[in-house]
């Protein structure tokens, strides 16, 4: 699915709505390190809510791989 059809938009962390082919801020958190890192949104899927309160799949491709974003809370759109 390559462009998002759902009737609720998801919101990042200011409220703004996160597109396809939007750049997001993210955080990483590996051992005692965090830090930001980004990527650019290339699709948008609705999903059951989940247990952690996730409502929408974020993936997007970053500077080295592929990931999957849950939280739309923890991401900032970086433009749009």
């Amino acid at each position: 699915m390559s462009e998002y059809e759902g009737k609720y938009d998801p919101k990042d962390y200011t409220g703004r709505t996160i597109k396809v082919g939007d750049l997001v801020a993210f955080p990483v958190r590996r051992g005692s390190g965090m830090w930001l890192s980004s990527a650019r949104v290339s699709s948008i899927r609705e999903r059951e809510r989940h247990r952690y309160g996730a409502e929408h799949t974020i993936e997007a491709q970053g500077d080295r791989q592929r990931v999957t974003l849950l939280h739309t809370a923890r991401l900032i759109v970086i433009n749009e």
